[in-house]
């Protein structure tokens, strides 16, 4: 497969980070909740710019898309990213937090808008990592996909196995929890952030710290 960026592309990194930088300091400036989501905004639009170029071009992946994913490497996020959310819907329950009732993604009907404000720490270290091994490993190709509904596409059902396989691998990998100092699986961290975040909430600890690895 051949990766981005294509032969004569004077793509660089450099716009999308100074992009990510400015909209991380522009968040210490915000008067509102609304001014941190559009910076949010801002930021991952710039993060899969970035992403763009870890995708071979064979993949189709041009922007960030869903309802329906259009491409392969989309369908491969949205795929993680649910799998994820029910994983942070579980933490949330465990600890005794109604992962509807969210803090930073606004409340709707039917949207679990805390599991997804937890959810943000691990996007790119659990879903956006399980899809470049996936990709870059060739454990998949595009032609592990069908067509799906409305246009999308979506993982035939031995490959839907080999995801699956993947993102279990992934969770259960084990790691140094930067506010423990000790060994957890990803699957541990979920539930010990979620209960951090209950600290918060219940006044027993001032702030929350986010996990973050280097």
């Amino acid at each position: 497969m051949r990766n981005r960026p294509a032969s004569g592309s004077r793509f660089t990194l450099d716009g999308p980070i100074d992009e990510i930088t400015e909209a991380v300091k522009a968040i210490d400036d915000a008067v509102d909740l609304a001014e941190v989501r559009g910076q949010e905004g801002r930021g991952a639009r710039a993060y899969f710019q970035i992403l763009r170029q870890a995708i071979p071009q064979a993949w189709g992946f041009e922007r960030r898309a869903r309802r329906p994913p259009p491409d392969p490497a989309n369908a491969l996020l949205s795929l993680g990213y649910t799998l994820l959310t029910q994983n942070m819907i579980a933490a949330a329950e465990v600890v005794g937090l109604d992962p509807y009732d969210g803090l930073f993604h606004a409340d709707k009907h039917g949207r679990p808008a805390l599991a997804l404000d937890l959810e943000e720490e691990f996007r790119s270290i659990i879903v956006d990592s399980v899809m470049l091994t996936l990709i870059n490993k060739e454990l998949l190709t595009p032609d592990d996909f069908r067509p799906g509904p409305k246009g999308g596409v979506r993982l035939k059902r031995e490959a839907l196995k080999t995801f699956f396989r993947q993102y279990g691998k992934r969770i259960h990998t084990r790691v140094i929890h930067p506010g423990l100092d000790h060994r957890l699986t990803y699957q541990q961290c979920f539930e010990v952030q979620a209960r951090l975040l209950s600290k918060v909430i219940e006044g027993k600890r001032k702030t929350y710290a986010p996990f973050l690895t280097r």
